[in-house]
């Protein structure tokens, strides 16, 4: 494949999102509901328009479940994995969405802890 093409196409990507990201936001001063969560959204520190449209669009749950529940929804809260005769060991498994890494900076929240009793 000739370099000028994947510089073409990686151009195109970017008005591409560019467009979607206006669209977005747009929609989301549009939607008195969504206005309301994106200016709450945007009271924290470190979360401006990026983060608060990404949040909206893929957690529309947000505002309606405890922090519990959003929290394993998202994976960021490890889930124990301990049944008894599985022979797998004691650990622990993030049940979420993988789209929310951007906020960590890495694939997920999933964490695995090696079980005390020898097995890996």
């Amino acid at each position: 494949m000739d370099p000028k093409d994947i510089s073409l196409h990686i151009a195109w990507l970017e008005k591409r999102l560019e467009k979607i990201e206006k669209e977005l936001g747009g929609m989301i001063r549009q939607s008195p509901v969504w206005r309301v969560k994106d200016e709450l959204l945007r009271t924290f520190k470190g979360v401006g328009p990026v983060l608060s449209q990404s949040l909206l669009s893929d957690l529309p749950e947000l505002g309606s479940l405890n922090r519990k529940k959003i929290a394993a929804l998202v994976g960021v809260t490890p889930l124990n994995r301990d049944s008894g005769s599985s022979g797998v060991g004691v650990g622990s498994w993030g049940a979420g969405r993988n789209s929310f890494g951007f906020v960590y900076g890495h694939g997920g929240g999933h964490t695995f802890q090696p079980s005390h009793r020898g097995v890996p």
